[in-house]
């Protein structure tokens, strides 16, 4: 029974023996299989590696691509440019043509009904008058051929008071003349175009010491495109709409570097915070001349202080003398002058100013003055 008993211990022992081999290889197939799937998965990873390697490798070919076109872009905008500059100053060229031909056979209209020869014949007595007007006339009449000629160098100067200090006044005989005038400043403008675009000097429209009365200065509304770059009024007793023409051309013109409107007198207060605010905001302006032109309404260290204000970012040069403006103790202008980073020159020559005012003034490091009590 014991041998028997042994026997079974024997057996049941091989039987586990036999499980657990069983198990242990069960145990090593699964390892295998596991091995394997970790090979597969290495060789998944591997393979995601390489595809992401030629990811990156595609978007750096597809970043250097992208800034090859920008830079392609960049070069066909820059021609683009380049040709719509040529295009253009061909436009303006042939614009400038067309309006010359048109002009080829141009004359200034006869004579209307005598009316100069009875103005002549009214002032035959004051020879000054007389020779003053037969001049002007002869002025603006060359002035406006050339101008539909397109002749000269882009610069228009009248001024009737050359051998006298007066002005000359308004006589109805002449609006033709100053109709033919305004004309041909309009088309003027196509000669303006094409001297902008090359680069020529500064072309200047001078009227000086000429009455421009209310229609005439109606005239004028029409040169809003004729941009000159200096624009000298002097003397011409237009009023309030001659002062309302010159702050609109200021204000319209981006061409505009000098600006004067000498003896020109400004009675509104109105107008003249409006120039002062026109001046501060045209970035071409850096020359402005108000030389005796304030009337008895207007506060003239107020137009003053508001132009040094309006200026302080491109004037370079303020013409004030003869204003007989005072400071009535104010440092405010003083404070002004000394914290100007652009004004080069101020004339402030026949102005109200004290001496400790005008010796503060000329010490300013960069300032160049002319100031006399």
């Amino acid at each position: 029974m014991a041998m028997k008993e042994l026997l079974n211990q024997s057996h049941i022992q091989t039987a586990d023996m036999r499980s657990m081999k069983d198990d242990m290889q069960c145990m090593k197939d699964d390892m295998r299989i596991q091995t394997m799937n970790m090979e597969v998965m290495q060789d998944d990873m591997h393979s995601q590696t390489v595809e992401f390697e030629n990811m990156q490798e595609n978007m750096c070919y597809q970043a250097r691509a992208i800034s090859n076109m920008q830079e392609e872009i960049r070069y066909l905008r820059k021609k683009c440019s380049v040709m719509e500059s040529s295009l253009q100053k061909v436009d303006t060229r042939q614009q400038y043509h067309q309006v010359m031909l048109k002009n080829n056979k141009w004359e200034l209209s006869l004579e209307d009904g005598g009316s100069l020869d009875r103005y002549l014949r009214s002032i035959q007595d004051d020879q000054s008058h007389t020779q003053q007007a037969e001049e002007f006339i002869e002025q603006i009449k060359h002035q406006t051929n050339m101008l539909r000629h397109g002749e000269g160098s882009g610069s228009v100067y009248i001024n009737a008071g050359i051998h006298t200090n007066t002005i000359l006044p308004y006589n109805r005989a002449l609006f033709r003349y100053w109709y033919e005038f305004a004309n041909a400043l309009n088309d003027h403008k196509y000669m303006l175009n094409l001297s902008h675009e090359e680069g020529d000097e500064s072309p200047t429209l001078t009227l000086e010491a000429v009455e421009i009365p209310t229609e005439v200065v109606s005239l004028f509304h029409r040169i809003k495109q004729t941009h000159f770059k200096t624009l000298e009024l002097r003397n011409n007793n237009f009023g309030e709409e001659g002062i309302e023409f010159a702050i609109n051309y200021m204000e319209n013109n981006p061409m505009l570097k000098s600006f004067s409107l000498k003896r020109n007198p400004i009675t509104r207060r109105l107008d003249a915070s409006r120039l002062c605010r026109v001046a501060g905001c045209q970035p071409s302006l850096t020359g402005i001349s108000l030389q005796d032109t304030l009337g008895e309404e207007v506060d003239g260290y107020g137009m003053l202080c508001g132009l040094m204000k309006a200026g302080y970012n491109n004037l370079l040069k303020i013409d004030f003398s003869e204003n007989d403006v005072s400071t009535n103790g104010n440092t405010f202008f003083s404070y002004l002058i000394a914290t100007n980073p652009v004004l080069e020159e101020l004339l402030l020559d026949s102005n109200q100013f004290n001496d400790q005012e005008s010796e503060s003034s000329i010490k300013m490091p960069t300032f160049v003055s002319s100031i006399k009590r």
